[in-house]
């Protein structure tokens, strides 16, 4: 299995904090983690494309999950 990591720091909402915080692309597999309001979430592409047209993840009914940020 072929794995590429990308770290990035673009912005979701400039100046909010809200961050696509890694890209990992998996085989034709994209997922992202995000850093939103202090929690860690990891989306696929959909749910990316929902966050950064500014949808919440309260709004998605998604759940944070535990990151360890040295692996970031």
């Amino acid at each position: 299995m072929n794995a590429h990591v990308t770290v990035t720091e673009n912005a979701l909402q400039p100046g909010t904090g809200r961050m696509i915080c890694a890209v990992a692309h998996v085989g034709g597999d994209m997922r992202a983690t995000v850093l939103f309001d202090g929690e860690y979430y990891v989306v696929g592409k959909h749910l990316l494309a929902d966050l950064q047209r500014g949808l919440t993840p309260a709004e998605l009914e998604i759940d944070p999950e535990i990151i360890d940020e040295d692996m970031l």
